[in-house]
């Protein structure tokens, strides 16, 4: 199909107030904030005065995205003559002058969109599009099957040949609570990323800390799920206490013991208002998952911790330690996505069932990362385990929707 491409006659930036949140404070704690739809640039659709321009220039950078900026996109809008299920449109978000590294989301035309009057409205809740601090972000590719209507004025400009081009959009946005927080991270491979997770002037205790990130397209720590939501939060990074390879349980790197207890800054005596849980992804197929009653199946005032032989064991010692160190914490715990980590479903539903249970018995919050919307191991990691880009978004912006329901 011939694609054409849009210009509008006039571009209006349009600042609304921040929509209330609907809802969330009748929802469990662990359900992540609803996703606003407030206008962040609109552009008027004439579609009496449309015309045609060569797609080979595409994709389009919007001329002036200020308004984006720090807001993940909820939905766009554009003129199209004709659109059916199936078509595919693209989505790119870049820093200025950096349009090879590029983040690209396609969008599948498949029940998540509506017609009205010539103009296309689609869905994007179930993608995260996020414009970070100083990005650009363009539309449309020439590999895109879906057909959108141009006008004839020039306000955009192609990423690809720097001509004038441009196309007529409304975009809609969620921008995330803000919160002056300071987050400790305790993790396995999916949390590191060399220099950060390892690095001795956060916490003393972190020089051995294996890492597996920078790899992939992972390039750089603020394409992380934990850098990319202090950014979409306002939070900041206190100590990221993540070690490849490790489990809740057992080795040299196991969390229970003492690296639930190091997620403060020891030289400067700082200590974390919000702490993220996310390991078990190791423990799985290694140990047994065990069961959890009470506190005291696991400590005793007078002889302390046992040594726990079970996930369950160790994860309910891991987060009474943490309770204990870091009493004035919110933590945050994570139930574990589908990988290929996980192909027993019926053990993976075990080892999450464990961790809600915990979590709810010390009053934790539950990021439940199996109801991430869209979200598959197959496209949202690099080897069926580690995320991706995209992959990192949406625990990002789940997570960052959680934190903005629960404080």
């Amino acid at each position: 199909m011939k694609k054409l491409a849009c210009v509008a006659i006039a571009l209006l930036l349009v600042a609304l107030p921040c929509l209330s949140l609907c809802g969330c404070d009748e929802k469990p704690a662990y359900t992540p904030a609803a996703l606003r739809q407030d206008v962040a640039v609109e552009q008027q659709f004439d579609l009496a005065s449309c015309g045609t321009l060569d797609m080979q220039k595409s994709p389009y950078v919007l001329a002036d995205g200020t308004a984006l900026e720090a807001k993940r996109l909820t939905k766009l809008c554009f003129a199209s003559n004709s659109v059916q299920d199936g078509q595919t449109l693209s989505l790119y978000t870049f820093d200025t002058d950096d349009f090879a590294n590029a983040t690209k989301a396609t969008i599948t035309l498949d029940g998540n969109y509506t017609v009205d009057k010539g103009v296309v409205s689609v869905d994007l809740s179930a993608v995260v599009v996020w414009v970070g601090r100083g990005q650009q972000i363009a539309f449309f590719d020439t590999n895109d099957t879906v057909e959108v209507t141009i006008f004839a004025q020039q306000n955009a400009t192609s990423v690809t040949d720097g001509s004038a081009a441009s196309v007529p959009l409304a975009l809609y946005t969620h921008q995330y609570a803000k919160q002056a927080l300071r987050l400790s991270v305790l993790g396995d491979s999916i949390s590191t990323f060399d220099g950060v997770s390892n690095d001795t002037s956060a916490n003393s205790t972190l020089a051995f800390n294996k890492q597996f990130y920078p790899r992939f397209d992972i390039v750089s720590s603020n394409q992380t799920w934990w850098q990319l939501t202090t950014q979409m939060t306002g939070m900041s990074v206190l100590v990221n206490n993540s070690w490849s390879g490790s489990l809740v349980t057992k080795n040299t790197s196991r969390a229970w013991q003492s690296r639930c207890q190091n997620l403060h800054n020891d030289k400067a005596n700082v200590s974390p208002d919000v702490i993220a849980l996310y390991m078990g992804t190791n423990d799985l197929g290694q140990v047994e998952v065990g069961r959890f009653g009470k506190l005291k199946d696991v400590y005793n005032e007078d002889t302390g911790y046992v040594t726990p032989q079970t996930f369950a064991q160790a994860y309910a010692i891991c987060v009474h330690k943490m309770k204990t160190a870091y009493p004035n914490a919110k933590i945050f715990v994570f139930t574990l996505p589908q990988s290929s980590y996980s192909v027993d479903e019926s053990m993976l539903q075990q080892f999450n069932d464990t961790i809600v249970q915990i979590a709810n018995y010390f009053d934790c919050v539950v990021v439940d990362l199996m109801a991430m919307d869209g979200y598959h191991y197959t496209t949202h990691t690099s080897d069926n385990l580690h995320p991706n880009r995209q992959g990192m978004l949406c625990i990002a912006d789940y997570f960052a929707r959680c934190v903005e329901a629960a404080i």
